[in-house]
């Protein structure tokens, strides 16, 4: 075999190659695709609830920020909850706290 067919058969086998690996990575993305889609649970069907930081809240109260960490501290207020260093509060527990001050 001459060193051009050489060259020649190792360019097809190559491609034949690159061929083969192209469709096997097609079929491996597809599979795990379907793999990843079984496995991941469905979103909840209820959308979770609306939380406020400190200034939002304090702006809906009309009272300063100062006065909502004062009545967190002394387990007054809205409830609420720690998300790393943040204070959140749930939307539906200002209201509640909105709707018994009325009261």
């Amino acid at each position: 075999m001459s060193r051009k067919a050489a060259v020649a058969k190792s360019d097809r086998l190559g491609d034949a190659l690159a061929a083969c690996f192209d469709a096997f990575s097609r079929e491996l993305a597809t599979c795990l695709k379907a793999q990843i889609q079984a496995t991941v649970p469905a979103a909840p069907s209820t959308k979770p609830p609306d939380f406020l930081g400190e200034g939002e809240v304090s702006k809906r109260l009309s009272i300063s920020v100062r006065t909502l960490q004062s009545w967190r501290a002394r387990g007054g207020g809205p409830e609420f909850v720690h998300a790393g260093r943040r204070v959140l509060y749930a939307r539906s527990a200002v209201d509640d706290f909105l709707r018994g001050r009325a009261q």
